[in-house]
């Protein structure tokens, strides 16, 4: 299967999401949202398996890793990679 990337950023009465083929896409449009406006932003590694199911999160079920983004003191995003999907 060729693995998919959905990205999620949620702030402040506003969230934002999508599904990219490329990690870096979709790590470049979470962090966008980071910068300008989210309080938070994630991207998965997911299957094409779950394709048809009506939310993202049961849609695409997580394979592998996956990261977390945050904003340090100076306003650059930093990437924690999280663990694979067990």
């Amino acid at each position: 299967m060729t693995p998919v990337y959905p990205w999620r950023a949620d702030g402040p009465g506003r969230a934002d999401l999508g599904v990219t083929d490329d990690p870096e896409t979709a790590r470049e449009h979470a962090a966008g949202c980071l910068r300008d406006w989210a309080v938070s932003a994630v991207v998965e590694e997911a299957s094409l398996g779950g394709l048809g199911a009506q939310t993202l999160a049961a849609g695409y079920p997580r394979t592998g890793p996956g990261w977390r983004a945050s904003l340090d003191r100076r306003g650059r995003v930093r990437w924690s990679r999280r663990a694979a999907a067990a």
